[in-house]
């Protein structure tokens, strides 16, 4: 099957929030002005989720949504392709808080190996508020849907990004045959079961001018409002019972993740679980490189690790694909 240069070079080149180097969102950090921000905050985020269940943030803790393709940025509910070349296609599912120039690397490092790149940013909402992460991963199934069967589907969460395709692949339950082009799913920093702590430590890593106290105040108070524990569990479910059983997956995350608590055992939970379903897991554990933070730290060792997890999935895709026109023209005659 023809492919695009994809490899070759391979070494160029649930949790919760990125941390400065990670490339978290900003906000004020003088500490003169640290209660009117969380006043400004707390009126975006708490009327609207009673409310209307869609938060606002005036832009100042990140994006709400985007998706953007290589050359230009679309809205989800447009046409995703304009052509069924076969190229791989890669999905990435941000940290909360991420911006377009945070993303800008892997997109590059995608789009440098062929791959046509689609990217969902993640905010504070995405984070805490259960509806909000459904109707992101609502889009996402929407993109998902919109590619061509021919075209491999790679998909690249992070942090938070991994319970917002918790939710997705809930919504894939009894659907693998139309996701069957989900070649591979790699997740970075995540999945974990969350809590209110954890959400208030990644709070703090994003906007580190409001203090870890008032951010424990807000998650706890969201979370009781939100029921968020209870509908979170759905997506953590999901993720440990319901994947994509054909569709191999890389789960890269450091020892001295400070966001996750006991990130070896929660993050191996996950792995361990879809081991016993009989899913090709890998992963890629690093002594010291913090949370989202991987490839600021070990550039290397990361992009080699994902190149090579890339292609022993298309190389995997590509004899699936074989195999099953052999059988199509089979049982035709």
């Amino acid at each position: 099957m023809d492919r695009p240069a994809f490899i070759g070079n391979l070494g160029k080149g649930f949790g919760i929030g990125g941390g400065r180097g990670g490339g978290g969102g900003r906000c004020g950090r003088n500490s003169s002005n640290r209660w009117g921000e969380f006043e400004h905050f707390s009126k975006a985020l708490i009327p609207s989720v009673v409310a209307s269940g869609r938060p606002s943030f005036d832009g100042y803790i990140g994006e709400d949504v985007a998706v953007e393709r290589t050359a230009f940025v679309t809205q989800y509910n447009s046409p995703a392709f304009v052509n069924n070349s076969g190229r791989p296609v890669v999905v990435i599912l941000s940290w909360m808080g991420a911006n377009r120039k945070n993303i800008a690397k892997y997109t590059e490092f995608y789009r440098e190996r062929g791959c046509d790149v689609y990217f969902f940013l993640n905010n504070v909402g995405h984070a805490i508020i259960p509806i909000e992460s459904r109707r992101q991963a609502h889009r996402v199934i929407e993109t998902l849907s919109s590619i061509p069967q021919n075209r491999p589907v790679f998909v690249h969460a992070f942090s938070i990004g991994t319970g917002v395709y918790g939710y997705a692949v809930d919504m894939m339950r009894n659907k693998e045959e139309q996701f069957k082009h989900v070649a591979g799913v790699i997740y970075d920093s995540g999945p974990a079961m969350i809590f209110p702590s954890d959400v208030a430590k990644g709070l703090h890593l994003v906007c580190p001018s409001v203090s870890k106290k008032i951010w424990r105040v807000v998650a706890n108070a969201v979370f009781t409002v939100t029921q968020a524990r209870k509908n979170f569990r759905v997506a953590e479910d999901a993720l440990a019972e319901s994947q994509l059983a054909h569709a191999p997956q890389l789960y890269v995350y450091s020892k001295d993740d400070t966001i996750i608590n006991e990130v070896q055992s929660s993050i191996g939970h996950f792995i361990e679980q879809n081991r016993r379903r009989g899913i090709e897991c890998f992963s890629k554990v690093f002594e010291k490189s913090k949370h989202v933070m991987h490839l600021r730290y070990h550039p290397d060792e990361y992009m080699e690790n994902l190149g090579r997890f890339l292609q022993n999935c298309l190389e995997r895709h590509d004899r699936s694909l074989i195999a099953g026109e052999q059988s199509a023209r089979a049982a035709a005659h």
